[in-house]
């Protein structure tokens, strides 16, 4: 049966290097499991690219619906138009890399090709980044979930065209959050990752397993504008 499996990964010459085949880490994907690579980023790159976003979003306006070319951040609340999903998350939306300051710029580039080299090794697609109209693209995304109310209910995608998804901790448990995380439902068994998966571990799951994330803490008062919260990395390709 289908269930959770941790392995590891090294980030070295700007390339993900798994310690299993990616012809089994696709395999074991696409069967059903939830597979953690412990360890692949480093965590202070990471923090930095996380306050760097925070900061480029502090100083614009958000808009109400994240665009599919432009760079943006969102707060959003209610009900999801694609997936009527309760949710309540602060998305960063970094669909032109290349029109961004070159220090922000930088960072994600750091992390986003890899990621996509990572994601289509695994699937076996072309998507690229900035394709958009000329072909399937992949659309960087951050999203924070705040002290005080972030979730995100339970919801499914299509399998095609993404097939895995992949999720990067950014977070410390008990610095940045105290509670909240990535849950799956995998033939009926509910599947808890957050026990196995920190601040530079890479989580891949296939794309149409139902999943969700449970609430942050609700002693803390919620606050848009604070930094602190739940953090993750993800890659959707339309």
């Amino acid at each position: 049966m289908a269930g959770l499996l941790v392995s590891s990964a090294e980030f070295t010459g700007g390339a993900i290097a798994p310690r299993w085949p990616v012809s089994r880490l696709s395999a074991e994907v696409m069967s059903g499991n939830v597979v953690v690579l412990r360890g692949v980023f480093p965590a202070e790159e990471l923090l930095a690219l996380r306050r760097a976003a925070w900061r480029w979003a502090q100083a614009m306006d958000p808009t109400a619906e994240p665009g599919p070319t432009v760079n943006c951040h969102c707060l959003q609340s209610g009900i999801s138009r694609l997936q009527k999903t309760p949710h309540v998350y602060h998305s960063y939306n970094f669909n032109r890399i290349s029109a961004l300051p070159d220090e922000l710029a930088g960072r994600l580039w750091s992390f986003f090709r890899p990621l996509l080299q990572f994601q289509n090794a695994l699937t076996g697609n072309a998507a690229r980044l900035e394709a958009f109209e000329d072909g399937l693209t992949a659309r960087p995304q951050l999203i924070q979930y705040p002290r005080g109310g972030g979730i995100f209910g339970r919801h499914v995608h299509p399998l095609d065209p993404q097939r895995i998804g992949l999720i990067v901790g950014m977070s410390r448990r008990g610095t940045d959050f105290d509670r909240g995380g990535t849950g799956f439902d995998i033939d009926g068994t509910v599947i808890d990752i957050e026990p196995h998966h920190d601040l530079g571990d890479v989580a891949l799951f296939r794309f149409d397993i139902p999943h969700w994330v449970t609430p942050s803490a609700l002693r803390t008062k919620f606050d848009w504008g604070c930094e602190l919260g739940r953090w993750s990395m993800v890659l959707p390709t339309y």
